[in-house]
């Protein structure tokens, strides 16, 4: 997972939560408040693809060019 500011976060295989809480499997920087304390669920299926839901209260939007072949 790249961040937009650069850094690089390792997902795990299966399921991986994404957020300001600690006890996310990605915890991102509590200065981010566009991001929710559980933002996003993202859930790995096989080895080429995820499943995304979102789990905040404002939305989650990724940019078509951010999502790689």
């Amino acid at each position: 997972l790249l961040a937009d500011d650069g850094q690089r976060y390792t997902l795990q295989r299966g399921v991986n939560t994404i957020g300001r809480s600690r006890d996310n499997s990605v915890m991102v920087s509590s200065a981010l408040r566009n991001i929710s304390r559980k933002h996003l669920l993202v859930e790995t299926v096989g080895q080429d693809a995820v499943m995304l839901t979102d789990l905040s209260s404002s939305g989650t939007f990724i940019p078509p060019t951010a999502i790689a072949s």
